[in-house]
């Protein structure tokens, strides 16, 4: 009978993964592509979280506050960005 292997992850890399340059601008760039899509006044951000970066599109102005209010443009976008993954 085979024996049962156990592996250890190493949480604090994966934190340092996924606070990585490279990984900071992936984000980046994904958002900014979201916040394209989206139309005016939508804007991309990305930050530091406590484990991670994070990237965020959110509206600046009450039109585009409407406009996804109405015709829930951001998750649309994700959705439809998902269905190509």
């Amino acid at each position: 009978m085979a024996r049962r292997v156990r592996i250890k992850w190493r949480l604090k890399g994966f934190e340092e993964i996924r606070r990585l340059p490279r990984v900071k601008e992936r984000l980046h760039r994904e958002a900014l592509s979201i916040a394209f899509d989206a139309g005016e006044g939508y804007e991309a951000f990305v930050d530091e979280g406590k484990t991670r970066s994070r990237a965020s599109v959110v509206t600046t102005g009450f039109v585009a506050m409407l406009d996804n209010n109405r015709h829930n443009t951001l998750n649309r976008i994700l959705a439809s960005r998902r269905k190509n993954v």
